[in-house]
């Protein structure tokens, strides 16, 4: 085989190679938008709290449920997860860690891929501790029903 056959096959090569990795990238994206979509679509306000058991690019496991992380532009609006603690301190989301105790807050949407209600995270609260359920009346940010941003 010449070499200049040789290098035609491994730019091809490269080529798919990359390709296959901006769809894949893309697929991502579009899973995230998705569900941002359908919980804009139909608001159903809902929270979480307890430990972080699993820190995604996007998402984060807490008590078994997923909760998407948004950062990205849908319809020409930006659309964020705030991260904060309980005083309004604003936090980043490299500081979400395994075994973290969080409130998060947001919307309900379906995802196909696992089949299951994902929570759509407008805001996340960094507790030091979990909050007693009949505690949790006495901080207004927490009771108060999440809004679409």
């Amino acid at each position: 085989m010449s070499r200049r056959l040789q290098a035609v096959r491994t730019g091809k090569l490269l080529i798919t190679l990359f390709l296959v990795s901006i769809m894949s990238l893309l697929s991502l994206q579009t899973s995230s938008a998705e569900s941002l979509s359908k919980a804009l679509a139909q608001w159903d306000p809902d929270e979480i709290q307890g430990r972080v058991m699993e820190v995604g690019s996007d998402y984060i496991i807490v008590q078994e449920r997923k909760i998407l992380l948004v950062d990205e532009v849908y319809s020409g609006r930006e659309y964020r997860t705030e991260f904060l603690d309980l005083t309004g301190k604003p936090y980043l989301k490299r500081d979400l860690r395994v075994g973290r105790v969080v409130f998060a807050k947001g919307g309900l949407a379906y995802d196909e891929e696992i089949r299951d209600n994902v929570l759509v995270a407008t805001q996340i609260y960094f507790l030091n501790t979990a909050i007693e359920r009949d505690k949790i009346q006495s901080y207004e940010q927490l009771v108060t029903p999440a809004e679409p941003w």
